[in-house]
């Protein structure tokens, strides 16, 4: 009986390993990004995947749109504030599993 028992143990201690939150809550995540970035308006939602998603610098944005380095600034502090306090939940289950990644 004692086997049987330690083999469900480690089943799930296996099972436990190969659990990755951050893929499991990744469409949530998502979702939430989407979400915000549209509630905050066309202009911050572009600068935003602009600058995250295809990895443009804040100059080459502020060329590309025809506005200042500051405009571009304005609206990337805009919303990373916002995504933060949508993400507020996440965030240190994120941090706490990509820290545990990069040890173990």
């Amino acid at each position: 009986m004692g086997s049987d028992r330690d083999r469900e143990i480690q089943l799930r201690l296996c099972s436990l390993n190969e659990c990755n939150p951050s893929k499991l809550y990744q469409a949530d995540i998502q979702e939430i990004i989407d979400d915000t970035l549209k509630h905050l308006g066309e202009r911050t939602e572009t600068i935003f995947r602009l600058s995250r998603f295809e990895g443009l610098t804040n100059r080459e944005i502020a060329a590309e749109l025809g506005i200042s380095e500051k405009t571009v600034e304005y609206h990337m502090s805009k919303a990373l504030k916002e995504l933060r306090v949508s993400l507020e939940d996440y965030l240190p289950m994120l941090l706490f599993f990509n820290l545990y990644h990069l040890v173990g």
